[in-house]
């Protein structure tokens, strides 16, 4: 069984493409190696990120962020690119050859919301179990179609 490379992408890499790595990473490590990475990298991976990683058994303490047109740039192939962010953004990420997939999952950032520290971990625990979903069915999908 082949291992498919998977880049998640996100404005910032500081959110919801870490938390996407690091979910595809440890729940299906024989199907997918996942990387991660944003369209403009200035920040840091997010704090509210970090400790809703933790909460849920994942671990982003060595992760870092990436600019994705740097990896575009090195010559990086991916099989399967998805966007875990706004059309805008979604619409604004290179194009990298051999991509067998092209995804876009519209996933609110918990921290833009204007709520309470409270409400945001809550809204973080809900993206986790959303992005668990979208990557255990994308790897069904994966399966069923013969791709690894």
């Amino acid at each position: 069984m082949r291992t498919l490379r998977i880049l998640f992408v996100c404005v910032h890499n500081s959110f919801r493409s870490q938390l996407a790595q690091a979910i595809a990473n440890q729940r299906h490590p024989s199907i997918l190696k996942a990387f991660s990475a944003g369209l403009d990298t200035s920040r840091g991976i997010n704090p509210l990120a970090l400790a809703g990683a933790l909460r849920h058994g994942y671990d982003l303490s060595s992760h870092h962020v990436t600019d994705v047109f740097e990896l575009y740039k090195a010559g990086q192939t991916f099989d399967i690119v998805v966007a875990v962010c706004s059309k805008d953004a979604y619409e604004r990420c290179p194009i990298f050859p051999g991509v067998h997939k092209r995804l876009h999952w519209p996933l609110d950032d918990p921290s833009a919301m204007q709520v309470s520290e409270e409400e945001k971990a809550y809204l973080t625990d809900k993206l986790i179990h959303q992005l668990e979903e979208k990557i255990d069915g994308l790897v069904t999908q994966v399966i069923e179609e013969k791709q690894v």
